[in-house]
């Protein structure tokens, strides 16, 4: 997630709203949803609104120059604890170099605070070493798959809510690491719900539009069992349904799954929690790993993958001859279910 030297946003936020400030804050990196939390944390509620209008100054990385930004982040504040300088889309920013000097010897009643998205900024240069050393830096990385639904489940924890293991399951597949999606998801079904309501695939059906039969999950959960008449009806949804199973999406899920089938062939404890930790999952999806195992041998399994490698470059458009984007799941189905 978001963090460096062992600091993440949410501790960060938490010591901002329990009045622990510094005066120089900077988040980049590869997962936007971490840096617009800290950003628009300190933008909109670090400062009363009635302070707000002498004392926040806010900065586009494309429209700004650094002249402009230093001139606002040494003014004293007005009848306010903290002067504080907000720099959005900071990675368009040019003559960073030229704040090296302020990041040495920050004001100290100013707070400065500068998002950087999609990148992290090269750390051999010598504002990023004195920004490392002086602020509160936070590296925003790119979350794995197996990450999310522990976050899915934090979100809902934030909102006083509680939420099934399988309605998880749902969300994690079908948005993968969306997390501003999978945030906004989670804000609806509180709003509708209300505290301490417990989140079901039938509230996300009805909420959130994804289909309790028809998605990722059970279309998984439907390989893994050799179910055919699941597998091609929920095949041929995807196929007139492209947003709801995208076969890009689709095919690296199904790799996932698999590898974590292979690993329980390799386990010489099959407990379920030893299966739950060891593929990190939570212990009520162990028997769709057991159930997977038991239908794909490790020897099959060589041969599911080198089909995935293959699938996966046709949904790319190399290679797909005559076969239609809409055909590529379904054939590779058939092929899944006769191995």
């Amino acid at each position: 997630m978001a963090k460096s030297k062992g600091v993440g946003v949410d501790e960060t936020i938490r010591d901002i709203r329990n009045g622990v400030v510094k005066p120089l804050y900077f988040i980049g990196g590869e997962e936007p949803y971490f840096v617009d939390a800290l950003i628009n944390e300190i933008s909109d509620n670090l400062l009363d609104e009635a302070e707000m209008d002498f004392n926040k100054t806010t900065f586009y990385g494309k429209d700004a120059n650094f002249n402009d930004i230093l001139s606002a982040a040494k003014r004293f504040p007005m009848m306010s604890q903290y002067n504080l300088v907000v720099v959005k889309e900071a990675q368009f920013l040019k003559g960073f170099e030229e704040l090296e000097p302020y990041f040495a010897n920050p004001a100290p009643d100013t707070v400065l605070a500068i998002g950087f998205k999609g990148k992290k900024p090269n750390g051999t240069k010598k504002w990023v070493k004195t920004l490392k050393k002086n602020a509160v830096y936070i590296e925003s990385n790119k979350l794995y798959d197996n990450q999310i639904p522990a976050l899915i489940e934090k979100f809902a924890k934030n909102k006083n809510l509680n939420i099934e293991p399988t309605a998880v399951r749902v969300l994690a597949d079908n948005m993968g690491t969306d997390l501003s999606q999978l945030s906004n998801s989670i804000d609806k079904l509180s709003s509708l719900l209300g505290d301490g309501a417990t989140i079901t695939t039938k509230d996300i059906e009805k909420n959130i539009g994804i289909s309790r039969e028809f998605n990722v999950f059970e279309f998984i959960n439907a390989v893994g069992a050799k179910d055919r008449m699941k597998v091609h009806r929920i095949a041929d949804y995807f196929g007139k349904n492209p947003k709801a199973g995208n076969p890009i999406m689709v095919i690296t899920l199904l790799n996932s799954f698999f590898s974590k089938v292979m690993v329980y062939h390799s386990l010489k404890d099959k407990s379920s929690s030893n299966v739950a930790s060891t593929l990190k999952i939570n212990p009520y999806f162990v028997k769709d790993y057991q159930t997977g195992a038991r239908n794909y041998s490790q020897q099959s399994l060589v041969h599911v993958f080198s089909y995935l490698r293959k699938y996966d470059l046709m949904s790319k458009g190399k290679d797909a001859g005559m076969i239609k984007e809409d055909g590529i799941l379904k054939e590779l189905c058939f092929i899944l279910m006769n191995i």
